[in-house]
């Protein structure tokens, strides 16, 4: 995990539905954030600092569709995931401050 303020850290997760379609799947500041991000990294989920991104994202409620504005963010962040996992379609993305 990466040693920050628990204070100040706000980290999103979200997933992707079988057409590949994110949504919002967790979100939270403080303590909350460090436990999204324990879970993440517990499961092998690659964890990337993107604050402008937990930033937008952190306005959309839970399971709701990512909005159209910030997927060519999330795409960029879903292909830097898949170049680490060549041979599976990443699941989940966690993000933190």
């Amino acid at each position: 995990m990466n040693s920050h303020n628990n204070d100040s850290a706000q980290a999103i997760a979200f997933i992707c539905d079988e057409s590949g379609k994110p949504a919002m799947s967790a979100k939270g500041d403080g303590e909350f954030a460090s436990q999204i991000i324990a879970v993440a990294e517990e499961h092998g989920v690659p964890v990337r600092k993107e604050p402008e991104l937990v930033n937008l994202l952190s306005e959309v409620p839970l399971g709701e569709d990512i909005p159209e504005h910030a997927l060519v963010a999330v795409s960029e962040v879903l292909a830097f995931i898949q170049s680490l996992e060549e041979n599976s379609d990443p699941e989940v993305y966690a993000s933190d401050v």
